[in-house]
């Protein structure tokens, strides 16, 4: 609970300084409620969200581990063929992550 409290006022500082440092056009064209609605969603989300998330991601993030060092223990050669699987997902995950973002968006 601690950390989500951090991360959401580290978040409200960085939209706060980004919504300072706009022109003064945006504030013309944007209206006051949008800017409001998407302070109050991103922290929102991660007030809820995160807490949530986190303990999800170290107790799969554990599993995958065990599961690949008992991989590696059984299969030592296996982790000669992981550098270019890794790699691969990594290129895949690069990718795949701005496509992501943009489809969201529409």
């Amino acid at each position: 609970a601690y950390q989500a409290g951090l991360a959401s006022r580290g978040l409200f500082k960085n939209l706060l300084k980004g919504v300072f440092g706009t022109r003064m056009e945006f504030f013309d064209t944007t209206p006051i409620g949008r800017i409001l609605n998407r302070f109050s969603k991103d922290t929102v989300a991660i007030d809820t969200q995160l807490p949530q998330s986190v303990p999800n991601f170290v107790v799969c993030f554990g599993a995958v581990m065990g599961v690949f060092l008992m991989i590696v223990v059984l299969l030592p050669w296996f982790a000669v063929a992981m550098v270019p699987i890794m790699g691969l997902y990594f290129y895949t995950q690069q990718c795949y992550r701005p496509i992501s973002r943009d489809l969201q968006r529409i």
